[in-house]
């Protein structure tokens, strides 16, 4: 804290002279206010660090488990790749610290539709239908659900851009229905993964779904 030999007194703050009498003051400055945010950046850093140990733990695990039991197939690059694009879409969205949600939701949109693209330009494998879209979705949905719940984020900011998440993740089942599917696991988890949270969402937060939905169609 400051000080002031002339006027007797302390002076918080950052200030080289005495506001009473103009004198030069001695001693180290003060900071009044904390600075706003370092709670908010330390949240995310912590945040940041449970994703990537999450994901790695996933993916060492599944790896582990698809080695041991090989004839259940060769799955666990398929959790790898999911875990991939989890990282990639949460990493993006934390550069922008607002409405995280929504971010999520038009980088998965990006993705999937680059990756249809890109399977109808290299001759059509039907990869993009079998692997990305389903799994790309079910990023997302665990994406969202996951930063909302850690960040502690109100419901009214994240259910529309997760209930468009939901369904995205239930489109899925057109590609299915019309035989656009040849590998079926992926879509499958994608779509009950959708199912449960479209259920989760309307049960608990029901409310504030069609209080939203009414603000944004200006009902």
């Amino acid at each position: 804290m400051k000080f002031c030999s002339k006027c007797n007194v302390q002076i918080r703050g950052t200030q080289n002279v005495c506001p009473l009498c103009q004198a030069q003051v001695t001693g180290e400055s003060e900071k009044m206010f904390p600075d706003i945010g370092t709670a908010k950046q330390s949240r995310f850093k912590i945040l940041k660090k449970l994703i990537l140990f999450a994901t790695i733990a996933v993916c060492v695990l599944s790896a582990a488990v698809n080695l041991m039991i090989p004839q259940s197939g060769m799955w666990a690059h398929f959790v790898v790749f999911g875990a991939v694009c989890f990282i990639i879409i949460t990493t993006i969205a934390f550069r922008r610290l607002t409405n995280i949600s929504k971010h999520i939701t038009y980088l998965t949109l990006v993705f999937c539709i680059f990756s249809i693209l890109w399977d109808y330009v290299t001759g059509w494998h039907n990869w993009s239908f079998d692997y990305a879209v389903p799994i790309l979705c079910s990023a997302a949905l665990i994406s969202v659900s996951v930063t909302n719940f850690v960040l502690k984020v109100p419901p009214k900011e994240y259910i529309l851009s997760l209930f468009t998440d939901v369904l995205l993740g239930l489109a899925p089942i057109a590609l299915y229905l019309t035989g656009n599917i040849r590998v079926i696991y992926p879509t499958f988890i994608c779509i009950a993964l959708s199912a449960v949270l479209l259920a989760g969402l309307l049960l608990f937060e029901g409310r504030s779904f069609y209080a939203e939905l009414k603000k944004k169609s200006h009902l």
